[in-house]
């Protein structure tokens, strides 16, 4: 697992626009764990050994980041499997992205605050504005990306059946009952190869 950016409530998720409130004001925009430019490095590393990659992304800026390498990574060649996980916020005009290069968006929605439309936390940092682009796991379905489904134990729940009835639960936001269950199933299995 590779990490491309931190955490929404520290500040460290990177951003497209600036966080309204932050404890480290020196990143305005969160930070990268990778580089984009370092990124696109491991990634042909690792496509030269037969190998994708798993990408912590939570940031609209840390999942555009990711794309990128991975738009460098199919252009120099490679047809390995790419997954970005958590993908809490994307940038509308990456959402078509997923699917015209083959990369899985993996969620976890295990949370009970997953079905609250607004993330108070993702208000007060980012803007009302920002937070209706929070977890867009109805729009990438729609866009017939391959939406996965996972546990981040320990901070959500192992149980499987939370993650769906949440998927199923969040209405438009979230998936048709078929799909959440191939999301966390066959989808995963086809991330893999």
């Amino acid at each position: 697992k590779m990490y491309s950016d931190g955490l929404l409530e520290n500040g460290t998720a990177k951003v497209l626009k600036p966080y309204r409130e932050t404890i480290i004001p020196q990143y305005p925009h969160g930070i990268n764990y990778i580089s984009q430019s370092d990124m696109q490095w491991w990634l042909q590393q690792l496509n030269a050994i037969g190998y994708g990659a798993h990408i912590h992304t939570i940031g609209d800026g840390g999942v555009h980041e990711s794309l990128n390498a991975i738009e460098a990574a199919r252009q120099a060649g490679s047809k390995q499997d790419y997954t970005l996980t958590h993908v809490e916020f994307v940038e509308q005009s990456d959402l078509a992205r997923f699917k015209a290069m083959g990369v899985t968006a993996d969620f976890q929605l295990g949370s009970d605050h997953v079905l609250h439309a607004e993330n108070k936390n993702a208000t007060r940092l980012l803007g009302k504005r920002q937070q209706r682009h929070a977890l867009p796991v109805g729009e990438l379905y729609q866009q017939a990306a391959n939406v996965s489904l996972s546990s981040d134990w320990n901070v959500n729940p192992l149980s499987p059946l939370a993650a769906i009835a949440n998927a199923v639960s969040m209405g438009k936001r979230g998936l048709p009952v078929d799909a959440a269950i191939e999301a966390y199933t066959i989808n995963p299995a086809k991330s893999l190869g």
